[in-house]
């Protein structure tokens, strides 16, 4: 039964050609337009092959006396020295620094072609929206509550589908940013599992939100609302490179993880926040999973 109905829902939801056609039409556009206005400053993000560390000094009637009594001092411990047979030699070393460690540069093709990818990924209530409000409308969620589905079931049904839906989009919009405009996604399997984890943790976040308010209206504006301070902070909008915020509030955001562990991916072809991202992404999935099926649970017995 179930199986039936995750196929029922994924058709009814492939059905709605518009809500597919903004995860793949969305991202080529912005990413484009994001890339031709930032491509001259991510080209300035270049460090200095070769540097050099200057130190000065400001004379003062204080330094005169500091370095008089040095002198003095230096010129007692020569005498001594000659006396006991002994020759001290004062050498100033020079520090030369070859090659410090960085993280490689990447340009803004890469960048907004990976990030506004992930960033609509996150909006996943969109493609399951019209299944939705038409459930609602023809009450069939009461249909369903009477039914022999329990509540785990019936979440799950719309879940996977959703999930699956709304990543097709997006890989359909990612294989056009890498033929039509050169994005380069680095390791693909480490990247295909993080963004994939995400559009799960995203799907089960807002399908949480609708079974608490249990309206469309309110879950898309709450979640896009969320999911927009995520973005604002997790470079979406700004390459957190350049960004100027707390690295706390960059570690608590799920969006920033994703996006450095698919940037460094893609510069670097490793990542440090790969595990991050997936941690964060399943915490999400089985935590909103569960609040989720908690609220269908207290609806199913208010209209037992």
């Amino acid at each position: 039964m179930i199986r039936y109905l995750i196929k029922n829902n994924f058709k009814i939801m492939m059905r709605s050609g518009v809500n597919i056609l903004l995860y793949i039409v969305c991202p080529v556009l912005v990413s484009a337009v994001l890339i031709s206005a930032f491509s001259s400053l991510m080209e300035n993000y270049k460090p200095d092959e070769d540097f050099m560390a200057k130190y000065g000094a400001i004379e003062t009637n204080f330094a005169e006396q500091a370095n008089d009594e040095q002198a003095n001092f230096t010129d007692q411990v020569e005498d001594a020295d000659q006396t006991n047979g002994m020759t001290n030699s004062f050498n100033i070393a020079a520090i030369n620094i070859e090659h410090p460690y960085f993280v490689p540069a990447i340009d803004s093709t890469d960048y907004y072609g990976i990030i506004e990818v992930v960033y609509f990924g996150w909006c996943a209530i969109v493609c399951i929206s019209g299944l939705l409000s038409s459930e609602k409308k023809n009450r069939i969620n009461d249909k369903l509550y009477v039914s022999n589905l329990s509540v785990t079931q019936i979440y799950l049904a719309r879940l996977i589908p959703l999930s699956i839906t709304c990543a097709l989009g997006v890989s359909i919009a990612a294989v056009i940013g890498m033929v039509f405009m050169g994005v380069h996604w680095g390791n693909l399997l480490l990247s295909a599992i993080v963004v994939i984890l995400m559009i799960f943790a995203a799907s089960a976040f807002e399908m949480m939100l609708y079974e608490i308010t249990n309206s469309m209206l309110v879950t898309i504006i709450v979640s896009f609302a969320i999911v927009w301070i995520w973005g604002f902070f997790g470079g979406s909008f700004e390459t957190y490179m350049f960004s100027p915020h707390s690295m706390t509030l960059k570690n608590i955001d799920p969006i920033y993880h994703g996006n450095r562990a698919l940037v460094e991916l893609s510069c670097m072809g490793h990542s440090d926040y790969v595990l991050s991202s997936v941690i964060y992404s399943v915490i999400m999935i089985v935590v909103c999973s569960l609040v989720a099926v908690l609220a269908g649970n207290v609806r199913r017995r208010k209209g037992a």
